[in-house]
Order: structure tokens, then C-alpha cells, then sequence
């Protein structure tokens, strides 16, 4: 169960399920991520082909302490986050309710990618959602198919998209799709059993130059400082590609 590394308590801003650490994160920090969860059970002699990696479909909300803030590890409040209209959790929502009010409040949300920790986040005024979308999601699958893992468990299938509400054609659970199609597209890329275990903790995707440049703007930022205002670097990215040709490229380096 590889997610809730971060959430209101921490008092500041942090990804629910980052991929990979930060460069600025101290020692601590940087063991609260997927990476460093499976390589620390790697590293025990875990034997790959019996590790599930589990993913989230859902975010965790924050409150800004001061709105001009709105970068990773920004300062926030922990008494209450905001919860969402049917999970009703304070500090949460379903990733149907994230993409709901994406889809139904477009253009008041700015969507960022976070390059260090190859995931999401999207702010609103002094609200904040760290969460996994099917980018973030496929980069993860293609992350265990190249670990050589058993396989991936999802919490949960009742908040992805089972209604294909945010989908303009109506298509229903948008991440289980995703997690299924980087599953079969790349099962003939898993390491071969035999393959030294050494080799198969080495795995390092970025796919900051084939986003999608009309989706997010991205965070170039390592962290925003405690008390300070730091803001988020926008810059967009280079290319536009279709995600098929994404995950191919990258499984192929």
C-alpha cells in the first residue's frame, strides 16, 4: 500500500503518493515515497514476483496557510483540510471528485506536474490536492512491470470515474483502464525471473518532455519554503504525444 506518505498532519503540502524523493528532502523524507517502500523491501531479499504495489485513486486535501504559497511543501493548516461531496472525508477526495470539479470548475484549478515526485497536484485559491491521475498511474504500473512486481492492487475502484462523468464520451473508470493497458501493453517488458536482483532495482522514468502541454503547467520548484512565498515555476513542456507512444518510449530506454 504505497500512498498516505503525506496528508493534512504533516502541516505543510505533500503528495499523497510521490514516485521518487526530492533532492531537498532531508534523510527522513526521503524514505516516503514508492521508490524507496519497494527498494527497502527489495533490499531485504524480498523476492519481487510476491511485492503487490498498491496505488491510490483518490488525493489528499490541504488548506493553505497563505494562498500565494501554493507549492509542494507549503505550509497548511492541520486542524481540517476539505473533504468532497460524496467520500465526505476532511482531507480527502476520490479521484471522481477531483476530476469532477476539474471538469465542472475548468480553468478556476491550476494543474501542475510535480517533476521531482512524478505526480499531480492542482490548487484552488487556499485549497490543495495531491493525487494520482492516469499519467502518474501508468508511470507507476510501468515502474513495477520493469521491477518485475506480482502485479498492482488499486483502494479504491468506488472513487475512480465509475460513472464517466468527467469523460466527454462517457467512459467509465478512466485509472483502472489506464492501470490494465500499461499492464498487458508491457507485460513482454517484465524482467525475466533469473534477471540479478541488482539489475532490478534499477528503474528511473521521467516523462517531463512527453506531457501533454494543454494539461499541466509544471513544477520546477524542489520544494516552497516554510513561512516563505515561494510560488510554482511554470514552464511548459516540449512535446505533445499520444500516451501509447509515452510509455513505449520509455519502457524502451
Amino acid at each position: 500500500m504505497a500512498y498516505d506518505y503525506h496528508g493534512k498532519w504533516d502541516g505543510r503540502t505533500g503528495h499523497n503518493a510521490p514516485l521518487y524523493a526530492r533532492e531537498d528532502e532531508t534523510d527522513d523524507e526521503k524514505t516516503l515515497n514508492v521508490d524507496a517502500t519497494l527498494k527497502m523491501y527489495l533490499d531485504s531479499d524480498a523476492p519481487p514476483n510476491k511485492l503487490v504495489l498498491g496505488v491510490g485513486l483518490y488525493g489528499r486535501t490541504f488548506l493553505l496557510t497563505d494562498p500565494n504559497n501554493p507549492g509542494i511543501s507549503a505550509p497548511a493548516n492541520t486542524a481540517s483540510a476539505f473533504a468532497g461531496p460524496y467520500t465526505r472525508e476532511d482531507g480527502f477526495l476520490g479521484y471522481n471528485e477531483i476530476c469532477e470539479k476539474q471538469t465542472k470548475e475548468a480553468g478556476a484549478w491550476q494543474i501542475v506536474w510535480q517533476r521531482s515526485h512524478q505526480v499531480p497536484y492542482m490548487f484552488r485559491d487556499n485549497m490543495w490536492v495531491g493525487y494520482d491521475d492516469d499519467i502518474s498511474i501508468t508511470v507507476k504500473v510501468t515502474y513495477a512491470q520493469k521491477l518485475g512486481l506480482a502485479g498492482i492492487m488499486v483502494w479504491s475502484i468506488d472513487t475512480d470515474d465509475f460513472t464517466g462523468a468527467c469523460s466527454p464520451k462517457k467512459i467509465k473508470y478512466p485509472l483502472l483502464r489506464s492501470i490494465n493497458h500499461a499492464l498487458s501493453t508491457h507485460a513482454d517488458k517484465r524482467p525475466h525471473p533469473s534477471l540479478d536482483e541488482d539489475d532490478l532495482t534499477v528503474v528511473d522514468l521521467d516523462v517531463d518532455n512527453d506531457l501533454d502541454d494543454t494539461r499541466y503547467n509544471t513544477d520546477d520548484t524542489r520544494t516552497s519554503r516554510v513561512g516563505g512565498s515561494g510560488t510554482v515555476s511554470v514552464t511548459p513542456t516540449l512535446l505533445s504525444m499520444l500516451l501509447a507512444f509515452i510509455f513505449t518510449a520509455v519502457l524502451s530506454h
